[in-house]
């Protein structure tokens, strides 16, 4: 599944589709330099990368995107009000224009390295101070610390991918979400400032990851492989599927994982860590996979099942009782703890 995921966001960011209209002709048509040039430089523009080294304290980030460079390194602290890519017009929903001209993909790496290059968006209109990939846009982004307060969003089949990153500055409700149909890759990535997120038919995949708080709803997923979160939520046919998952909820008032309405979660070599006011996994109305995985909790009741089917018969230490209640069901090693599961 990790290759698979991987090569869906490789082939979307190098091999991108187009969405511009191009000049089209038919036979007995008169050939137009002026649209043959438009045509040969849209396509350029599509499937080149026009690559550029700036200094950020001499050079402006948004003049060279809008000067044609789409792999541009950065040396030093760039900063932008916002940044948008994919065929999108935000100026309805925004009252203004984005600070860039609409491209359909962008690559911003960092010279030296996330600890000394950073991109910081900042403006303070509506709609700033955020990251926006939009309708089969493609961003990459490696090597740098991103500072900014509002989000990063993958929406309408646009695509992120993000290696070797540091995102800061974020406020309440900030995120790092894919929405209808939006991909997102995150690896060596660190974010303590904002919670990461699929939704409506969204794919994220991680890799050696540290975030806030994780959501996954309506019909989103998440895959990943060494993770580290706060708490875990799934609502309405989400679906998550880990290796190595570590949350430590000890001291937390809620679950570190809850699920519910129809979702699927299977952790493997994952360790959880509850609390004592409440159960360390609650799940209703879902399916829960354990194997190869600990769950600790210094509450009696560990895990509760209502109206779910829970496996955990392979390799599984579980500290407490599993409570099934409401029809829960379950598969189970002898060593584990139950009641009322059937």
């Amino acid at each position: 599944m990790k290759k698979f995921f991987a090569s869906i966001i490789s082939t979307i960011f190098f091999g991108s589709l187009v969405f511009a209209q191009l000049t089209e002709f038919s036979q007995g048509d008169i050939l137009s330099a002026g649209a043959m040039n438009q045509n040969f430089s849209h396509l350029q523009n599509q499937f080149s990368l026009n690559k550029k080294e700036i200094d950020c304290s001499s050079d402006n980030l948004t003049a060279t995107i809008n000067q044609g460079y789409n792999h541009i390194v950065i040396n030093g602290n760039c900063s932008v009000k916002n940044l948008f890519i994919g065929l999108f017009d935000i100026s309805p929903y925004c009252n203004h224009s984005q600070a860039n001209n609409n491209i359909q993909r962008l690559m911003i790496s960092g010279k030296t390295g996330k600890s000394s290059d950073t991109l910081t968006i900042n403006g303070s209109a509506n709609c700033d101070s955020q990251i926006g990939v939009f309708h089969g846009g493609s961003l990459n982004v490696s090597d740098i610390t991103i500072n900014l307060s509002g989000s990063i969003m993958s929406s309408n089949s646009g695509n992120i991918r993000m290696r070797n990153v540091i995102v800061a500055g974020g406020s309440s409700g900030s995120t790092i979400g894919a929405q209808r149909v939006g991909h997102i890759q995150l690896e060596n990535f660190t974010t303590t400032s904002h919670d990461i997120g699929a939704e409506s038919g969204s794919m994220i995949y991680l890799e050696n990851t540290t975030s806030k708080d994780m959501y996954i709803r309506t019909n989103g997923m998440i895959e990943g492989d060494n993770v580290t979160v706060s708490v875990l939520t799934l609502d309405t046919a989400g679906v998550a599927e880990f290796n190595k998952l570590t949350i430590d909820c000890s001291s937390a008032s809620s679950a570190c994982i809850t699920a519910n309405a129809g979702t699927t979660i299977k952790l493997q070599n994952s360790t959880i860590t509850g609390n004592g006011s409440t159960h360390a996994i609650s799940i209703f109305g879902a399916d829960l996979n354990l194997k190869g995985s600990t769950i600790n909790s210094t509450n009696s009741e560990s895990i509760k099942v209502d109206y779910s089917y829970i496996s955990a018969s392979t390799n599984n230490t579980i500290q407490g009782t599993i409570i099934c209640s409401q029809n829960g069901l379950g598969a189970f090693d002898s060593a584990h703890t139950t009641s009322g599961c059937n």
